[in-house]
């Protein structure tokens, strides 16, 4: 599992971890600091959309103007090329 190798995603992630995240998400779009927005995944065949991951911008600083871009997509819908460059 790839979220044990990162720092700021809990590994064995819970319920309580996804509000937590989101309400992360929610206090910093507020205080002007970052913006995830959602991935959407649509399958074809069946016509459902499928949130498959997120992708943001955190850690915003408009004084020099940077700011680190951030994705994740779900184990499921990876080499789907959902983020390719």
């Amino acid at each position: 599992m790839i979220s044990k190798y990162l720092n700021e995603i809990p590994h064995q992630y819970k319920i309580e971890d996804a509000l937590n995240f989101i309400k992360s998400c929610s206090n910093d779009f507020r205080l002007h600091k970052a913006i995830t927005f959602a991935i959407d995944y649509k399958n074809k065949s069946q016509a459902i959309h499928w949130l498959s991951g997120i992708i943001g911008i955190k850690d915003i600083n408009y004084i020099n103007k940077k700011a680190n871009i951030l994705y994740w997509i779900g184990k499921q819908y990876q080499d789907k090329g959902i983020a390719t460059g």
